[in-house]
């Protein structure tokens, strides 16, 4: 899998589309409009995005994590 992982992407989704899929990964469409499907982890996520006929590679991964925080630096140290 050689697709982008970004944490936090940059997306036009609203928070309460994220809120929908705490503690998963998800798959973005490549220009952040609509996430195209979700897993508790990387390998099921890409098994569902082969069986819906997406390219893996052609897409965003981001993870949405269980809480509202932002870890900084300082969290870190």
């Amino acid at each position: 899998m050689t697709s982008l992982v970004a944490s936090n992407a940059a997306t036009c989704l609203s928070a309460d589309v994220y809120r929908k899929h705490r503690g998963q990964w998800i798959a973005l469409s490549a220009d952040g409009t609509c996430i195209l499907a979700s897993a508790d982890d990387l390998n099921k996520l890409e098994d569902q995005l082969v069986a819906a006929g997406e390219n893996p590679e052609k897409v965003i991964f981001d993870r949405v994590e269980d809480e509202d925080i932002v870890l900084g630096g300082a969290e870190f140290l």
